[in-house]
């Protein structure tokens, strides 16, 4: 397996380059090619997103691994890969209780065929809360029960189909000390 990690506002030449010096080694079955990208509070990826995760996979990853934004966006298969761009919070210490826990837990299905050649099959989506309970982060992920409310809207986030309004994401707590430094 080879992965590739992208840095923050990696450019479309840097990641083909990535990716296919990844992809064109003889030891590398799998490519994975990490991003970090798109706008925090986002429930779908913008045009750079789409265009880096199709280049990646243009240029010979399998999957594509998105996060930055904190919430689920969509998992897109394209040309025979898998491009995932966001997972939300699954573990992240840096909010103790996030307006949104949805998030999801991807099984990929890679098949080793007779001639030795490897290939991503196939993906389950399994929808979680970031939590096992709803009034904080408590760290453990849990799958929600197929079928109910919070499944339904985890379901649609991934497929893209999700209607709601993104999130806004207030940092003013952070900009708390220069403020009261200004006299503000």
């Amino acid at each position: 397996m080879g992965l590739y990690a992208a840095p923050w506002n990696a450019y479309e030449a840097q990641v083909r380059a990535g990716v296919s010096a990844l992809a064109g080694r003889g030891d590398c079955d799998i490519v994975i090619c990490l991003m970090h990208w798109g706008e925090e509070g986002k429930y779908r990826p913008n045009y750079s997103q789409t265009a880096l995760g199709r280049a990646a996979i243009d240029s010979g990853a399998d999957i594509v691994y998105g996060s930055h934004p904190h919430t689920l966006q969509p998992v897109e298969e394209y040309a025979g890969g898998y491009i995932v761009y966001s997972l939300g919070n699954f573990v992240f210490g840096g909010n103790n209780n996030p307006s949104d826990k949805d998030t999801a837990i991807l099984r990929f299905t890679v098949k080793r065929d007779a001639s030795g050649a490897v290939s991503v099959e196939g993906v389950e989506k399994i929808p979680c809360s970031v939590s096992s309970v709803n009034y904080m982060n408590d760290f453990r992920p849990t799958p929600y029960e197929p079928g109910s409310a919070a499944w339904e809207r985890t379901m649609s986030k991934l497929d893209g189909s999700f209607s709601g309004s993104d999130l806004v994401i207030d940092y003013s707590q952070y900009a708390g000390d220069e403020a009261a430094g200004s006299g503000e």
